[in-house]
């Protein structure tokens, strides 16, 4: 957490600085505007920090949700009673839930990263490739049955 917090404090300070040159650039010089002017701008400035600030409170409202809808999601797809692999369109593993590391006898570590090729039998490759090609063009649900194997090469049926 305090990575995130001195990543977030040093994008906070980058950000500054930018308005910083921006307003040293593009605003004149407070000396050469009529104090009516100086007034209207005053009060734009804080129209428009209180706009920032109300967005700034439904950002932070918005990301609260995000999370508590991510913890919701990692639940039902950690514990689904399905292997499930989400793989990338190279067909790297991404993701895999804790049925599809107790069907691939392995861990996260073991398996994320991995082609699912690898743990495909050698004689279901055409059949897989098919498959994922399919996959990949349709972008609709696909289905076939392949000779899977685990990490330590015991088969098994998917």
């Amino acid at each position: 957490m305090k990575n995130k917090d001195h990543k977030e404090e040093s994008d906070f300070s980058r950000l500054r600085l930018n308005a910083e040159k921006f307003l040293y650039n593009h605003v004149p010089d407070e000396k050469q505007l009529p104090q009516k002017d100086i007034k209207i701008l005053l009060q734009e400035l804080q129209v428009h920090q209180i706009e920032l600030e109300m967005q700034n409170d439904e950002l932070q409202l918005t990301n609260e949700e995000l999370e508590r809808q991510r913890f919701r999601f990692s639940g039902i797809y950690d514990f689904a009673p399905v292997g499930y692999l989400i793989l990338d369109k190279s067909g790297l593993i991404k993701e895999v839930n804790n049925t599809g590391m107790g069907l691939l006898e392995g861990t996260k570590t073991d398996i994320s990263g991995k082609r699912l090729q690898t743990f495909v039998f050698p004689e279901d490759y055409d059949e897989y490739y098919k498959f994922f090609m399919l996959m990949l063009k349709t972008h609709s649900l696909q289905r076939c049955e392949l000779k899977i194997c685990t990490i330590q090469g015991k088969k098994i049926n998917a």
